[in-house]
């Protein structure tokens, strides 16, 4: 059995955006974390009226990388390139108004 093609978008009738076609050697567990990671990615970078091809030139990950993410579609992302982004969202101070940034008084 081959391995399949990288996953790509099929749109459907009644979505809001496309349906994502999943890799099936994934973990739908990993798949899910992927997800939450892209949609936070995303709401945050609309939250701040930023447009993709800000975030690549502020983070260094490529525009396609970034709308990749976004929609959960990048499993192979090293973690550097996506703690880049979170840190330009975060040194923008996308955070989460209820949470406390200093671990100590937690």
């Amino acid at each position: 059995m081959t391995q399949p093609s990288v996953p790509f978008l099929i749109k459907h009738p009644h979505a809001k955006r496309p349906h994502r076609r999943r890799d099936p050697w994934i973990d739908p567990a990993v798949q899910a974390a992927l997800d939450r990671v892209g949609d936070q990615i995303r709401d945050g970078r609309n939250f701040l009226s930023m447009s993709q091809a800000q975030l690549e030139r502020l983070s260094g990950l490529d525009q396609t990388a970034i709308s990749r993410l976004e929609h959960g579609l990048m499993p192979g992302l090293r973690l550097h390139r996506l703690a880049a982004v979170l840190a330009v969202l975060d040194g923008l101070r996308l955070v989460d108004p209820g949470r406390d940034r200093n671990p100590a008084t937690r």
